[in-house]
């Protein structure tokens, strides 16, 4: 999970998971700072979320089951925004 540079506070998994999707700002609630998700983490976040949409979109396009795709595509794409708030770093915004 992501903390604050400067006082180490760790941040909430709904703090996170609110900010992942307009890659806003996380105000620390000790010490007040803005912490900026990285840049590599913006890949990661995307990874995880549309990757599993694709794979699951391409092979229903390979096989006739489409009804079995979106069965096990949605839950893997709900995992995988589930568990993006561990997976991503912050530091303190210029």
């Amino acid at each position: 999970m992501a903390k604050c540079d400067k006082c180490g506070n760790q941040f909430s998994w709904k703090e996170i998971f609110k900010k992942n999707f307009n890659y806003g700002e996380v105000t620390c609630a000790t010490c007040g700072n803005n912490s900026a998700i990285t840049f590599p983490s913006r890949f990661i976040l995307t990874g995880v979320t549309i990757v599993p949409l694709l794979f699951f979109t391409i092979t229903m396009e390979f096989f006739a089951a489409g009804w079995t795709n979106i069965l096990f595509g949605l839950p893997a794409a709900a995992a995988g925004v589930c568990i993006a708030p561990f997976l991503v770093n912050y530091k303190l915004a210029d």
